[in-house]
């Protein structure tokens, strides 16, 4: 669900070999052919784990929806008139490039997740080896969103996925502490309240 042209790979093959990034996309477009912003963003904290599961909260998601706010952060107009690369946390999955070696001293994918969070533990793994992620803005691709997910779940089936693997990312990833799991797992069960009192 994505087009791209060979330029845009030759120029992220010439990036790997003159520049000290290990993962690189380029900037990703819509339908309509404009910028999508939240193709890349910053780490997911603990709060921002937290903020994930509350803007699905009714009144929450008016709120932020309205001040037009984003829990992983927009990136900044001025990095997208950069003529070089330029670092970011995390990359999406729609598109990208990432040095083969790289990948088996990481141990690849991290299996326990589904559909979400895939990218964010990626980017830990290869942080953690201090290697860096970046797009490059002279390139771009287009990403055809699809509507797989929602032609074969439902509401209810995607938020539970999205819960199972924010949780394994929050737990593996960010804390043992178990105060703060205990308060991921009560933000969990308050929004399924909240789903049950929506229904009846």
């Amino acid at each position: 669900d994505v087009s791209f042209s060979s330029d845009f790979v030759d120029t992220i093959l010439d990036d790997f070999k003159y520049s000290d990034y290990s993962l690189i996309s380029g900037l990703q477009l819509n339908e309509n052919l404009e910028v999508y912003y939240h193709s890349f963003w910053n780490k997911i904290t603990i709060l921002g784990s937290y903020y994930c599961i509350m803007e699905k909260f009714y009144l929450f998601s008016r709120i932020i929806h309205l001040l037009n706010l984003y829990p992983r952060g927009k990136v900044v107009s001025e990095s997208l008139n950069n003529d070089s690369i330029f670092p970011v946390d995390v990359v999406g999955g729609s598109l990208f490039f990432v040095k083969a070696d790289v990948m088996k001293k990481i141990n690849y994918f991290d299996g326990h997740t589904f559909l979400f969070y895939e990218e964010d533990i990626l980017s830990c793994k290869i942080h953690s080896i201090n290697k860096k992620i970046g797009i490059d803005p002279r390139v771009f691709f287009v990403h055809y969103c699809s509507s797989s997910i929602n032609d074969n779940l439902d509401d209810v089936e995607v938020n539970k996925i999205s819960f199972d693997s924010g949780r394994y990312y929050f737990k593996r990833y960010l804390t043992r502490n178990p105060l703060l799991i205990f308060i991921y797992d009560l933000l969990v069960k308050i929004y399924w309240i909240e789903k049950r009192i929506a229904i009846i």
